[in-house]
Parts: C-alpha cells; structure tokens; sequence
C-alpha cells in the first residue's frame, strides 16, 4: 500500500504543477489584436442597442423605456408586474399599474369621459371644477393636446386625457410622485 500512495501523491502534485503552470502561462500571455482595416469595419454588422419599446393600440401607439414591462392594462415596472401576476394575500395596489392606459372608442368628449371615469359631478369639466373645487388645465405634450386631472379618492390619481376621431386615449398615474418628466416623455411620443 506503500507504493499506491505514493503514486497517488505523485499524480496529485504533478496535476497541481501542471494546473498551475497552465494557469501562470493564460495569466501572462499577450493578447494579440487583429489589425482591423476599414474594410473589415464595413463588414462587420453592429449590434442592434435596444433603448425603447412600441406600445400598439388599437389605432394607437407610444413608445416607453425598457425598465416597463406592458400588458392590457398599462406599463408595469419589473417588480410591480410580478406583485401583478403573484399578488400577495393583502395587497390592495397590486392590480395597479405604473401607468395605467386606457383606451376608449367614443362619441363622448373629453370632458364627459374624464366625468365618467371619476364619477363626477356636472356636464363639462368646467362646471365641475366650479361644483368640486378639482382643478384641471389643457397642456400641449408632444403632437397632442390633452386635459390633466388629478382627483384624489383612495390616492390621488392624475389622468392625461385627448381624443383623436372617436378614440380616447388616458394616461393615469396613482400617486403624484409618478406624475413626473418619464410619464410626460412617454406621453409625448403617443401617436394615432
């Protein structure tokens, strides 16, 4: 037995020298670039940079940033969506997207459709701005014109609304901190 463990021993220490001498010789060996001539640039293909996603509606679309996942019901952030799909049992926000979209093909104005989504008072956003005290206010985003709205119920929630045709298109935020320079960039590349 003497002998085997001898050679065992030996094999071991001559695996160790090896290995490392393998390892020492990567370590240490130059690495050689190939001379690149303008010809091979030409013809080597770029990688496509993936920065943003489309959106496509149903006669609608926009573009957001690629941190967002989208369903039917709007822009998910990573960890937002898998609250979505996996709720815990006590979650009362978690079917409540980043940014919610909802479309609408409609007769209705903009002032009656912003009416009926909130439940509010009056015909015109007018009067019911003059019978609630909410404030609202017409802003340019991008190529569109919407109306902005921030009602507060359980949370405050700010909608951007506009229409094209008979399409109504809404952007609502639940909280005001997301009403902020990401939602107006996404907003601004809507397009029908």
């Amino acid at each position: 037995m003497n002998q085997t463990w001898k050679i065992i021993v030996a094999v071991i220490i001559t695996a160790i020298v090896v290995g490392g001498g393998f390892y020492f010789w990567q370590q240490n060996k130059e690495v050689e670039t190939p001379q690149i001539t303008q010809e091979t640039k030409d013809k080597t293909p770029v990688p496509a940079v993936e920065t943003d996603k489309t959106f496509e509606g149903s006669g609608f679309s926009f573009t957001y940033q690629k941190g967002y996942t989208a369903d039917d019901k709007g822009l998910w952030t990573e960890e937002g969506y898998q609250r979505h799909i996996n709720p815990p049992e006590a979650c009362d926000t978690c079917q409540i997207p980043e940014v919610q979209v909802k479309a609408t093909t409609s007769n209705n104005t903009v002032d009656q459709q912003i009416i009926s989504d909130y439940d509010l008072p009056g015909t015109t956003l007018a009067e019911m701005s003059a019978q609630t005290g909410i404030k609202y206010e017409n802003v340019k985003i991008g190529d569109n014109d919407f109306v902005k709205i921030t009602v507060s119920d359980m949370f405050d929630v700010t909608g951007y609304y506009t229409k094209h045709n008979n399409q109504i298109v809404a952007f609502r935020v639940y909280w005001t901190e997301r009403d902020n320079e990401a939602l107006k960039e996404i907003i601004s590349t809507l397009k029908f």
